[in-house]
């Protein structure tokens, strides 16, 4: 009987041997195509459009993640902008371009400093509370100008039609 139980047990020690060994092997498989995984052209293209396109928030703020083996500090891959990809001399390798219409990024996150009268801005005199007068019972925003008002105390208004 103890030779048949012997039997039995050395069968199931190969089997289980033989079980490490293939997932060990599936292991390894996914972790080399893990290190060969890249996605440069992908952040490339997502950023020409973002540049093409004039998004400031798209190729300022959306934060991109670049997947590479070679990636600076041994990392397998890195969160950041289009601006930082194209402006860190580490990561100019990837081609990832400089974006002359919207760079650089913090000038460009400034807030529209735009008067339109075409868009109802109007120049009013501010209330007690140095805020838009109401007009016509309506509310107004205020308004960063570019250009200087014919009054020194006046303020660009917008009112929604």
């Amino acid at each position: 009987m103890k030779s048949k139980e012997g039997k039995i047990g050395f069968k199931v020690g190969i089997v289980l041997f033989l079980v490490v060994i293939l997932l060990a092997a599936i292991a390894f498989t996914i972790l080399i195509n893990l290190k060969n995984k890249t996605n440069v052209a992908e952040i490339i293209n997502q950023c020409e459009i973002s540049c093409s396109g004039m998004s400031v928030y798209g190729y300022c703020d959306v934060q991109r993640t670049l997947i590479d083996p070679n990636l600076p500090n041994d990392e397998l891959s890195k969160k950041a902008s289009c601006d930082f990809f194209s402006t860190n001399g580490a990561y100019a390798k990837y081609g990832i371009e400089n974006c002359p219409d919207i760079q650089p990024c913090d000038v460009a996150k400034q807030p529209d400093k735009t008067f339109i009268t075409g868009l109802s801005g109007t120049w009013q005199t501010p209330d007690t509370q140095d805020n838009c007068p109401l007009q016509d019972g309506k509310e107004g925003k205020q308004r960063i100008p570019s250009d200087n008002s014919p009054l020194s105390n006046q303020i660009c208004c917008y009112y929604k039609k």
